[in-house]
């Protein structure tokens, strides 16, 4: 079964983050875009379609692939975003099999949380493209 949420639980999460990290990087957003961005993008949204067409092509593509790992990005001058997002968060997802490293998390030398039984598959692609909301800091269910 999914490991679903509450519409709360999710409203506190958001919360959190927005009391503590996201004041911090909106302050690194403004900086690095000269005052063009306030905000950095807290969101990012994906249609069902394009949900669906990456799971069909990952299970066409690879019947090992057992989920996907979410990775943070972020634009700038050396990776052009489609639009007028430099500087903003993005999200994507990366496919994982089984196996005994943490992927991209473990060759950055980052401290990954995550189970050491998955690792990212690198002969799949990784979906990004999601739009972020707006403005760019829309809380979930649009509480504040």
């Amino acid at each position: 079964m999914a490991k679903r949420i509450s519409k709360e639980r999710a409203i506190e999460l958001f919360k959190a983050f927005k009391d503590t990290k996201s004041k911090e990087l909106n302050k690194i957003v403004k900086n690095i875009s000269n005052g063009k961005h306030k905000e950095d993008a807290v969101s990012s949204w994906f249609s069902l379609n394009d949900l669906e067409d990456y799971i069909n092509y990952l299970k066409t593509n690879d019947p090992n692939v057992n989920g996907v790992r979410i990775y943070l990005g972020a634009y700038s001058d050396k990776v052009k975003p489609k639009k007028d997002d430099e500087c903003l968060t993005t999200v994507f997802m990366v496919p994982t099999k089984p196996g005994t490293s943490t992927g991209l998390a473990e060759k950055s030398t980052m401290v990954s949380s995550t189970s050491t039984d998955n690792e990212d598959d690198p002969n799949l692609e990784a979906l990004n493209g999601g739009t972020i909301g707006e403005p760019p800091s829309t809380p979930p269910y649009g509480e504040d």
